[in-house]
């Protein structure tokens, strides 16, 4: 099964995974997602994927199944803001490297899962 982006649907690494009813409402939440670029499974018995988007340079945690837990950052130049997140890394359960275009840098980001 195979999504138009024109339709504002997604496909999540498994489109025949995916019903068209939960990307739907996924869009109708407000969180549109941009183009990942970037995709990093964290090691560790909670496993959970990151997918970095290039605009708005923000990173959506997601679950395997890929069920959307969070989004990390906005796009900018500070700290924690990311100008098109090109690649990331993700060594540790609790560390995140991501490499960014626009703003010539790697910011090593801790995550505290807990919170």
């Amino acid at each position: 099964m195979e999504y138009s982006i024109y339709e504002k649907t997604r496909w999540i690494c498994d489109a025949n995974a995916v019903s068209r009813d939960s990307i739907s409402s996924y869009f109708r939440a407000g969180m549109s997602p941009g183009a990942p670029w970037a995709i990093c499974l964290m090691p560790g018995p909670h496993q959970v994927r990151y997918a970095s988007e290039a605009f708005p340079g923000r990173i959506d945690k997601m679950s395997l199944d890929g069920a959307i837990l969070g989004v990390l950052g906005k796009a900018g130049k500070q700290p924690k803001e990311f100008g098109w997140i090109h690649e990331m890394a993700c060594p540790t359960e609790n560390t995140l490297f991501v490499a960014e275009l626009l703003n010539w840098r790697v910011q090593k980001l801790i995550l505290h899962p807990d919170k």
